[in-house]
């Protein structure tokens, strides 16, 4: 099977007058693909599949990186590209309404990049992954 990762964002530094809470994502990451785990309790669903030697089918809509080549596909309204260029993947999914999901992952370093937009300019973000000052 393939690992099984969480990523959390703390200490968020934003402009917007309210605080920003960002909910942690899952990821299933096998030998040429990441996908996104979206259950109903995604801590429960991730302790169980590290206990398999093989990953789970997962629906081409939970997709969000391959290792080689470019992937697009529609779902609705919803656009969706996953392309590599160098040692970047480039995820990126739009709705006719506006609503956007980004995700750049780095060979070596990980997630990189993650932005989404609620249409209209409504509760959008846009995370980088910057080097540490130590």
């Amino acid at each position: 099977m393939g690992r099984d990762f969480q990523i959390e964002f703390t200490d968020l530094k934003s402009r917007a007058e309210q605080k920003r809470e960002i909910r942690p994502l899952y990821f299933i990451a096998t030998e040429d693909r990441i996908y996104l785990l979206n259950e109903e309790d995604n801590d429960a669903a991730a302790k169980k599949m590290s206990g398999t030697d093989k990953a789970p089918n997962f629906e081409e809509a939970y997709l969000r990186a391959i290792a080689n080549g470019k992937s697009k596909f529609e779902d609705g309204p919803y656009t969706t590209t996953i392309e590599v260029k160098g040692d970047e993947c480039t995820y990126s999914t739009s709705h006719d309404s506006g609503h956007y999901t980004k995700f750049v992952w780095k060979k070596g370093m990980g997630l990189v990049e993650h932005s989404s937009n609620y249409g209209a300019a409504k509760d959008g973000y846009r995370l980088k992954r910057a080097a540490s000052k130590k």
